[in-house]
């Protein structure tokens, strides 16, 4: 049975804390997405892989805060949906507002990244393009019909290849 939290759950008070946790750590992300745009804008792909390796450790930290959080609620017998939110935080206006600000990080987090799988996709598209240039189109290895093709024309059907 989902329940209201009084004023004093402690509930509130430990999952504000996690969320608290989960903001700093949310912001750092987006800090790094923010100078990933830059490198990507500015064609700087040497400085790509140390910043993946950034990301890997702060999604290891979030997933982890996502975890407490679940835990959390579960304790609490309360969902994780918007109304079970607002149950559980509805009595801690402090609460309240870091998980507000949690989840407009999180809006920014994925629009950056979005935004940024973008660009890399726009960059590969940009070298496919150089390396056919430079060494003619590739064979395509499945067409329409169920066939390879082949850089002369030529095709032949998948049974019989």
């Amino acid at each position: 049975m989902i329940h209201s939290p009084a004023p004093s759950d402690p509930n509130a008070g430990g999952f504000a804390r996690v969320a608290a946790e989960e903001l700093v750590t949310l912001q750092s992300f987006v800090k790094l997405l923010e100078q990933e745009r830059g490198a990507l804008e500015e064609g700087k792909a040497d400085a790509l892989p140390g910043l993946a390796a950034e990301k890997i450790t702060l999604i290891e930290i979030l997933s982890r805060c996502a975890d407490q959080r679940a835990q959390l609620l579960g304790i609490a017998g309360i969902s994780g949906t918007a109304v079970g939110m607002q149950q559980l935080l509805g009595s801690d206006p402090g609460a309240q507002e870091i998980w507000s600000d949690l989840l407009d990080v999180a809006r920014r987090a994925a629009q950056l990244n979005a935004g940024n799988g973008f660009l890399v996709n726009q960059h590969l598209a940009h070298v496919d393009r150089a390396i056919e240039a430079i060494s003619g189109p590739r064979p395509s290895l499945y067409g329409t019909s169920g066939t390879t093709s082949y850089g002369s024309g030529g095709s032949r059907s998948l049974a019989q290849a």
